[in-house]
């Protein structure tokens, strides 16, 4: 009987123990080579201007991490980063937004990654979108660089407060989403049998133990 309860107990452990302590990559399109230019972002010729790019997922996911490649300027600037549910060709309503900043440049260093770290965003499979939006409280006006190594394949814009988004699949700026997904958490029921386990081999032992010391 100790075999089988240690084999059991053995697996639990090892499947939990294989489980990654760290977000995995669900995008990467790496920086632009020559970020000297970029695509509008903010408040622009009287055009108030959002932009998003889609994501797909093959399973579900926590999302805790998602940035950009962004120009920046003397002084530090803000808007809202999230994750909208997708209607195809554009995003459609909004799950989860965060204000970020934009740090202000530092001699000649006018463009770099900036985003949303530490979320904790469940996801099931599917497309989603992520959205780069300077609403009336932000004060970024900028852009997002582009020619991105590895570009997304669907991005939109919005050219004004209110809307609507529109397919712009040509823009091709940077994106980086991380996550963990959740079938390397243990399930509840992978818990208890887990815990079952060690308890029946703690058992054995113990049963083992006190046999030998009664033959002695």
């Amino acid at each position: 009987m100790l075999k089988p309860l240690a084999s059991l107990a053995l697996a639990a452990l090892l499947a939990f123990s294989a489980a990654p302590a760290s977000a995995d990559v669900i995008v990467d399109t790496g920086a632009p080579p020559f970020p000297s230019s970029g695509w509008a972002l903010g408040d622009f010729d009287n055009l108030h201007i959002s932009l998003a790019a889609a994501f797909s997922l093959s399973q579900q996911t926590r999302i805790t991490d998602f940035e950009s490649f962004f120009g920046r300027t003397a002084e530090s600037g803000s808007l809202h980063m999230g994750i909208a549910h997708s209607l195809g060709d554009v995003p459609g309503a909004e799950v989860f937004s965060s204000q970020i900043h934009v740090a202000p440049h530092g001699g000649t260093d006018f463009h770099g990654w900036f985003g949303v770290h530490g979320a904790n965003v469940m996801l099931d499979p599917g497309e989603y979108w992520i959205t780069f939006v300077v609403q009336p409280e932000d004060n970024y006006s900028n852009g997002l660089t582009f020619y991105a190594p590895n570009p997304t394949v669907k991005e939109a814009a919005m050219l004004s407060v209110d809307g609507p988004w529109v397919a712009r699949n040509e823009l091709n700026f940077s994106l980086r989403v991380f996550g963990d997904p959740t079938a390397a958490v243990p399930e509840p029921a992978a818990w208890t049998l887990m815990i079952a386990g060690f308890g029946a081999v703690g058992g054995a032992l113990r049963r083992r133990r006190r046999a030998c010391l009664t033959a002695a």
